[in-house]
């Protein structure tokens, strides 16, 4: 696996702190944080502690790992998220695919010529679309036979509020939802973004360099 050398590490920080004093709010790229922190991104949490999902991720820069703005503040609650919304009516109201809300709304974005694409499948079609119900029945029904394996399951993308809140975001999508309707103790989540104002906040005091210090708050917060 690559990861950053300790004559790469300097300079990052020394880049990081130039755009940190000239009042950059949005900064440092993803791909560096995963390559620096690695497996020190990824928590042990009960799925209860997720509450919120950004209400509009794709405005977002994905390929950033700091972030300003207010989109903290634009969220949904996790129950009106469409795809807790389709395990729900699925698993728990027990009914057909066919009538559930993300059914009708995949069918008329088809009909529109406007699909949509959900993981790897471009919901374009009939047969698509039944495919990709089919293969979350199929998740779920092997996570509720054969129990929620923390280990294998897929890591659940999570964005730090400026408060400290924590906000899904992008990943895991279908094993959030089905942990939450199965009633799973523990998941595995990734900090996928932290926001700027709460990085600062950390920094206020910190004599530790702005890795260090990324690294021990996110500790402190899942102890």
């Amino acid at each position: 696996m690559i990861s950053l050398s300790s004559h790469v590490i300097v300079p990052v920080m020394v880049f990081l702190n130039n755009r940190l004093l000239k009042g950059n709010r949005n900064f440092f790229r993803l791909f560096l944080a995963n390559l620096y922190f690695k497996e020190q991104l990824v928590f042990k949490i009960k799925p209860v502690l997720i509450k919120y999902h950004v209400s509009d991720p794709d405005v977002l820069p994905e390929n950033l790992f700091v972030w300003a703005g207010d989109w903290d503040k634009r969220l949904i609650t996790i129950d009106k998220h469409e795809k807790i919304i389709m395990v729900r009516e699925l698993f728990l109201e027990n009914k057909d695919y066919r009538e559930t809300a993300f059914y009708s709304f995949a069918v008329n974005r088809m009909k529109e010529n406007r699909p949509v694409k959900r993981g790897v499948i471009m919901l374009d079609s009939p047969v698509n679309i039944d495919r990709y119900f089919e293969k979350h029945k199929k998740i779920f029904y092997e996570i509720k036979n054969q129990g929620f394996d923390i280990n294998r399951s897929s890591k659940i993308g999570v964005a730090i509020g400026r408060d400290g809140k924590l906000i899904h975001f992008r990943e895991g999508h279908h094993t959030l939802a089905i942990a939450k309707i199965l009633g799973i103790n523990e998941i595995k989540i990734k900090i996928r973004a932290v926001h700027s104002e709460w990085l600062f906040n950390q920094l206020s005091g910190s004599k530790l360099d702005i890795l260090s210090t990324i690294k021990n708050s996110l500790n402190k917060l899942f102890q």
